[in-house]
């Protein structure tokens, strides 16, 4: 059991001067000292514009938000107007095709294959751990909707959708192969940025968004989550920082990978994506037992080339003192990937961050996507 000590509270000023109140515990093993701050770890609402300019943002001068979400807000046109996110919240049916992972590489160019090599070679990427995940390939509307998921690897993502600030260079200190590699992708596309190369084999201008079919990239299914507390009327967040590579700092409850397992095991998207959610909070929140889970959105996280996001509302009947006891007791290792600060705050004060233009400096922009999401299904926004 880990030892839990609500401290004092953190608050901030929103635009209009009023303060935010977040609500603190911190959750330590016995004589373990945390890091006071953890920074969040991110992409700039500004490099997002700069990068997407022809897509919808959250947050741009036609919305009600003031801050800019580095999330594109896609809009399906050929289902009477009905939002792209909408499509995934409502149940509608949705046909799940699954593919391996030999299909899927079929289809893509050697060209992908040696981007992909080349990350891996500049970024020594060695994972000690490398978990197999499922990847949307392929997404289309019609009489029916239909989901094409395939077979992917951790770090196959890692080499694509997260790595689209890494250049395409020739160092003193390179290695043979690493050398001959980046010398033959310069000849190609001159030392540019993994992204702007992806671009330029696609032909397509920047500022668009890369379709899920795209060869390039291993588009990760994302799950994450807040938990609403009905007892206390309060949004609960953790702090992420251990055992974590991106989107660190106030995020969410939970997030993760949707694994393939799930895929496998569920016929349709919705319930393997539920389970993936569910198993994500089993691990690092702890007992689910009378938590509700609830999808309330879907949204591209631009900043990762067009990550596939699924957005969660997990309910609690009880206080806010009751899950942070929850995760004081979870034992299971994936519990250290919340980083020893658990914040509740209401949801005025959600409402408050998400149109403060420094709503991303307080919570992390798929922290706030979140919020945005869940206040929408609760009829707060």
């Amino acid at each position: 059991m880990k030892v839990v000590q609500q401290i004092a509270p953190e608050e901030f000023q929103g635009d209009g001067g009023e303060r935010i109140r977040f609500d603190r515990w911190t959750v330590t093993a016995p004589g373990e000292v945390l890091a006071e701050t953890s920074p969040l770890i991110g992409v700039s609402s500004e490099s997002v514009l700069s990068r997407y300019c022809s897509e919808m943002l959250i947050g741009a001068a036609d919305s009600r938000l003031r801050c800019v979400l580095p999330f594109a807000d896609l809009r399906d046109r050929t289902n009477g107007g009905m939002g792209f996110s909408e499509v995934f919240t409502q149940n509608l049916p949705i046909l799940t095709q699954r593919r391996s992972a030999l299909d899927w590489r079929q289809e893509g160019s050697a060209l992908a294959a040696s981007l992909v090599r080349y990350v891996y070679l500049r970024t020594s990427l060695t994972p000690a751990q490398d978990d197999v995940q499922a990847h949307l390939c392929g997404l289309s509307a019609g009489g029916t909707w239909t989901a094409t998921v395939a077979l992917g690897m951790w770090s196959g993502a890692k080499a694509s959708m997260d790595s689209g600030d890494v250049r395409i260079e020739r160092r003193y200190d390179d290695g043979v192969e690493l050398s001959l590699l980046a010398a033959e992708l310069i000849s190609r596309f001159g030392m540019v940025t993994l992204r702007d190369a992806m671009r330029q084999s696609e032909q397509r201008a920047n500022g668009v968004l890369s379709p899920f079919h795209a060869g390039y990239y291993q588009f990760s299914l994302g799950v994450c989550s807040v938990i609403f507390c009905v007892a206390s009327n309060v949004f609960v967040i953790t702090r992420r920082g251990r055992r974590t590579h991106v989107n660190r700092g106030r995020v969410c409850a939970a997030s993760g990978g949707v694994n393939w397992a799930a895929i496998s095991k569920h016929h349709e998207l919705f319930a393997a994506l539920d389970a993936s959610i569910m198993d994500e909070h089993h691990e690092e929140i702890g007992d689910v037992n009378g938590f509700r889970f609830i999808r309330v959105g879907f949204a591209r996280e631009l900043a990762r080339e067009g990550s596939p996001e699924f957005f969660y509302t997990v309910c609690f009947p009880g206080t806010v003192e009751q899950v942070v006891q929850i995760i004081a007791s979870n034992t299971h290792p994936d519990s250290d990937e919340v980083d020893g600060y658990v914040y509740a705050f209401s949801p005025e004060a959600a409402r408050a961050l998400l149109m403060s233009e420094n709503g991303c400096n307080v919570v992390h922009n798929k922290g706030l996507m979140n919020l945005y999401f869940s206040l929408i299904q609760m009829g707060e926004w």
